[in-house]
């Protein structure tokens, strides 16, 4: 066999540079063969008057994985072998996938070395197999051993990606949604297989459906995943593979404020630009999603179209009872509407809010929700945790009694929260939205939802589809 190593290499005209050398090892020993060509290839690619070898790359064209495996040659990732085939179909041993992960996503440290009795200093993969393990992509075995020759499992694959780029937000519970043969994966693996699969690694082919966890992954496979994790550390463009299980994690999801035929104020929006809005969703094919189906999405992963919008409006203004709500029951859409208790049926000024019988209309109506935004409308992040509970526990309990239903989200006024915030936030809600990405770091993401501000800045629907980025 020839052992490849994507160390350098170019595409020019559908030719690959390989600056690599290969050495064939069907008749002599594997080890001392692949030691010297890992030698000799680090040598000579540092060395710009080294020979090259010239072929074509015959057998991508066509192949499901093409995209991945072309990107990869074209980067200096991958290359072919001396009979100018890529040979996608060729199963990998764990050592190749070592040199590929040290090669392409070129691992930190993170832990220690660990001397493997089966991987002597002089195998050719000794220190790929060294930085693959220390960046925690790569593990040995319970008896100590690395197994370097032996072939890569789909489950091994999938699972050293997934724990090698820390990935999260998968659910081991919802793995049997996604393949049919769920039941196959080892109780240890779940964890990150799920992960992988939330986070769009995993590709399934010819069926979607298969995850074949104890099948030998191949090359083309393998370039899929690589693939993936380079889109994950932006180093490549987000590529969906027809056989990638996808899932968009969150759908849109836009906050207003008062819709008023004059705006005043910079979150406020004009009657005419708002029509122009909701006609854009309209004619887009654009489905607007309730609090409980957007709740499904975010937790479950229920599955809605890739264009679907929550349409979410903050402080329970008059001008939107008398100005947005027909434009959205003309166009069938959904809402909610979030509303500090504390201000209820205020007049006066230029920005009166609804009164509790306007409310009860709303919640009347099946395309609309009333939730809350506290109380007072304050900076939660600058409360006591007493008065934080406060905001929250009386928020949900007035507008339970008044509108005589269950009070389940939540909606930060100003977008400001804490870590104290989002720990008080889950004994009283379902989930709570914030405005765009502030907050503390490493939030829990069902309790700092990012929504995107609409204002009467966006005079036109070009700025307004800039905004969306739609």
């Amino acid at each position: 066999m020839f052992f490849i190593f994507s160390l350098s290499a170019c595409v020019d005209e559908g030719k690959i540079i390989n600056q690599e050398i290969m050495e064939n090892a069907s008749h002599h020993d594997c080890t001392e063969t692949s030691a010297k060509s890992y030698q000799k290839t680090s040598s000579s690619s540092s060395n710009p008057n080294t020979p090259q070898q010239v072929f074509s790359v015959s057998d991508i064209n066509g192949h499901w994985a093409s995209f991945e495996m072309n990107y990869l040659i074209s980067n200096n990732y991958a290359s072919g072998y001396p009979d100018g085939t890529f040979k996608p179909n060729n199963f990998l041993t764990r050592a190749e996938f070592a040199a590929f992960i040290s090669s392409i996503l070129n691992p930190s440290p993170i832990r220690p070395a660990i001397e493997f009795p089966d991987v002597p200093t002089t195998h050719w993969a000794y220190n790929a197999i060294q930085k693959a393990y220390r960046g925690g992509f790569l593990s040995g075995y319970p008896n100590g051993t690395f197994q370097p020759t032996a072939n890569l499992t789909r489950t091994q694959s999938l699972v050293a990606i997934s724990n090698g780029l820390n990935l999260t937000g998968g659910d081991v519970a919802r793995l049997s949604s996604y393949y049919d043969d769920a039941s196959q994966l080892a109780t240890w693996a779940k964890p990150s297989i799920a992960n992988a699969t939330i986070n769009n690694l995993v590709a399934n082919y010819p069926n979607k459906r298969n995850f074949r966890a104890n099948e030998n992954t191949t090359r083309g496979e393998v370039s899929v995943i690589l693939y993936r994790a380079l889109v994950k550390q932006n180093r490549a463009t987000d590529y969906k593979n027809p056989y990638l299980i996808t899932y968009d994690r969150m759908p849109l999801v836009v906050m207003y404020h008062e819709v008023l035929t004059n705006p005043i104020y910079g979150s406020d929006v004009s009657t005419p630009n708002f029509i122009e809005q909701m006609n854009f969703f309209k004619s887009q094919g654009y489905r607007t999603l309730s609090l409980d189906e957007f709740y499904e999405v975010v937790t479950n992963h229920a599955v809605v179209p890739q264009k679907s919008v929550l349409l979410t409006f903050d402080d329970g203004y008059i001008g939107n009872y008398t100005n947005a709500l027909p434009i959205l029951e003309q166009h069938n859409f959904k809402a909610a509407f979030f509303v500090h208790t504390g201000f209820v049926g205020t007049t006066g000024g230029s920005h009166s809010k609804m009164s509790w019988n306007q409310l009860r209309s709303i919640e009347a109506n099946s395309l609309f929700e009333v939730e809350s935004h506290t109380v007072n409308h304050g900076y939660l992040e600058n409360m006591t945790p007493t008065q934080v509970q406060s905001e929250l526990a009386n928020s949900k309990a007035t507008i339970e009694s008044q509108l005589n239903k269950t009070c389940e989200y939540l909606a930060y006024p100003f977008g400001s929260y804490s870590e104290e915030v989002t720990r008080k936030a889950p004994t009283y809600f379902k989930i709570a939205f914030a405005v765009n990405f502030f907050g503390y770091k490493n939030a829990p993401a069902n309790y700092s939802i990012p929504r995107i501000g609409i204002g009467k800045d966006l005079t036109t629907l070009a700025l307004f589809r800039q905004r969306i980025n739609r």
